[in-house]
C-alpha cells in the first residue's frame, strides 16, 4: 500500500514567508503547504517527491521562474502543463527538456 504525502498547515508561518523566493523539498515525504502559499516563491524543487499527487496553490505562484517536479511519478504530466499555462499564458514557463518535468524561464530549452 502507498503512503500518501501529508500536507500539514502551519498558520504562524504565513506572514513570514511572504519574501521567500526559494524553496527545495525535494525527495520530501510530507510537503508543508503553507511553504507553497508563499507567493513570491521563484524556484520550487519537488524533485523525487513520488508522493506527490497535486501541487496545491501552484495558481498563486506568479513569480516562478523554475519548477522541478522531475521523478514525481504520481503527477499527472498533463494537468500539471494545463496549470502552468494557467499560471503563465505568455508561454515564459517552459519544459526544458521534452517530459522531462522541469519548467523554467531562466533555462536555454532543449529538444
Amino acid at each position: 500500500m502507498k503512503q500518501e504525502a501529508v500536507v500539514h498547515s502551519y498558520p504562524l508561518l504565513g506572514s513570514s514567508l511572504a519574501k521567500l523566493k526559494i524553496v527545495n523539498l525535494s525527495q520530501s515525504q510530507k510537503l508543508v503547504d503553507e511553504l507553497l502559499k508563499a507567493c513570491s516563491l521563484e524556484q520550487i524543487d519537488l524533485q523525487g517527491c513520488i508522493s506527490l499527487k497535486s501541487i496545491p496553490h501552484i495558481d498563486q505562484l506568479k513569480n516562478l521562474q523554475l519548477l522541478n517536479l522531475s521523478g514525481c511519478t504520481l503527477l499527472n504530466r498533463t494537468e500539471i502543463i494545463e496549470e502552468i499555462k494557467r499560471l503563465d499564458p505568455e508561454g515564459g514557463l517552459r519544459e526544458t527538456k521534452s517530459e522531462s518535468m522541469v519548467f523554467s524561464t531562466l533555462v536555454k530549452l532543449e529538444h
